[in-house]
């Protein structure tokens, strides 16, 4: 995939909402461009918690001027893997999300399956799946889901990549992935995009297109760019740190100078990494051009050997026609002999009856002749 491509500059966008929820933070830049290249009509996110990936896809909605309508559906009271919390972290999200969200969007307090009711059949371009991370809920959120999934449609499976007790996305993940064209980003927890649409834009279409030896592309490009985001995270935390530190600053000086140097060690970090991200595209399309270069010359080298290898049987083929005419004419010139010999032999035992013959009338003429004496 060409991401010199990108048709805008949006993934490089900061998050305006990051918490001490971290785990989405990683893939924030591909929810902005996910959201660029699908242009949903309806998005909606199973499972949205303090709102870091919901509030990413409608600072992107926002940022584009799209015409997208946003639901984000949780009970908002946690489970046994988050855990259990107030409803002030659904008024927080409410805080934050109304004033800048609320023209397009709906935090939706409900079960997924009490929400089902609300959607229509066909209606939904983009769907993100963070809610329980058992096989069972994940399985069963996508099944009954599904009919509601429009022929555009996209859905985002979180935590794939997460390998712990009770966590089954990625078991359910290994086996939906081969009914549909997908891409599996492994940085952070894992994203999954599955394209379960027949009408999936181009760009997307050709992510999940990816040959194996290209997916390193993709994978390298959102990693570096999620992880500066969770170099950004740390930064405004950090930063945060050092803000309260300064209401008590006599008594916190030496937690201030350790959290500053930290903070110039993460920007300094930060700066490598987006020169280190740099780098790596560079030798990746250096790579690229190589290993194309390399392939043709096997071509050629394959074909010289081919040419070679066809010379090589043509001669075998001529010496062994050489051979069977020299064994012919041998196998002749032996049966030629045999006759010969065969002949010689008859011709000597004539001439010996013969000389035999003379001999015994020589021997009878003699004796007559005596005879006659």
């Amino acid at each position: 995939m060409d991401w010199e491509a990108l048709p805008s500059r949006i993934v490089f966008d900061a998050p305006d909402r990051l918490t001490d929820v971290t785990s989405w933070h990683t893939h924030v830049p591909f929810a902005f461009w996910c959201v660029e290249v699908l242009r949903p009509r309806l998005f909606v996110e199973l499972g949205t918690h303090k709102g870091d990936s919901y509030s990413a896809f409608c600072q992107a909605v926002k940022r584009l001027a799209l015409p997208t309508a946003c639901y984000a559906v949780d009970t908002w009271k946690g489970d046994h893997e988050a855990g259990f919390y107030s409803d002030e972290v659904l008024e927080e999200l409410r805080a934050y999300h109304d004033p800048r969200y609320a023209a397009f969007s709906r935090l939706v307090r409900a079960t997924f399956d009490e929400a089902l009711a609300h959607f229509a059949d066909g209606s939904i371009d983009l769907l993100h799946i963070d809610g329980l991370h058992t096989y069972e809920a994940v399985s069963h959120d996508f099944e009954t889901w599904l009919l509601k999934l429009s022929r555009r449609a996209v859905v985002l499976f979180h935590d794939v990549n997460v390998r712990e007790p009770d966590f089954g996305t990625w078991r359910f993940w290994e086996e939906v992935r081969v009914q549909y064209p997908h891409f599996t980003f492994l940085h952070g927890h894992g994203l999954g995009v599955l394209l379960v649409g027949r009408e999936v834009p181009e760009p997307l279409r050709r992510l999940a297109a990816c040959p194996p030896e290209s997916v390193a592309g993709p994978r390298t490009f959102f990693a570096g760019l999620g992880h500066q985001v969770e170099l950004t995270a740390r930064v405004q935390q950090v930063t945060a740190r050092l803000e309260a530190a300064d209401q008590d600053r006599a008594r916190q000086g030496l937690e201030e100078k350790r959290l500053v140097g930290e903070v110039a060690r993460l920007e300094e970090a930060l700066a490598e990494l987006r020169e280190a991200t740099a780098r790596q595209l560079e030798v990746q399309r250096a790579k690229l051009a190589r290993q194309a270069g390399e392939q043709l010359a096997e071509v050629g080298r394959a074909a010289a050997e081919a040419a070679a290898q066809a010379a090589r049987e043509a001669e075998r083929a001529s010496v062994a026609r050489l051979n069977e005419a020299i064994r012919g004419h041998r196998d002749a010139a032996a049966q030629r002999l045999a006759g010969l010999r065969a002949e010689f032999e008859r011709a000597t035992s004539v001439a010996a009856q013969e000389a035999g013959q003379r001999l015994e009338a020589l021997r009878a003429e003699r004796d007559l002749e005596v005879a006659e004496l």
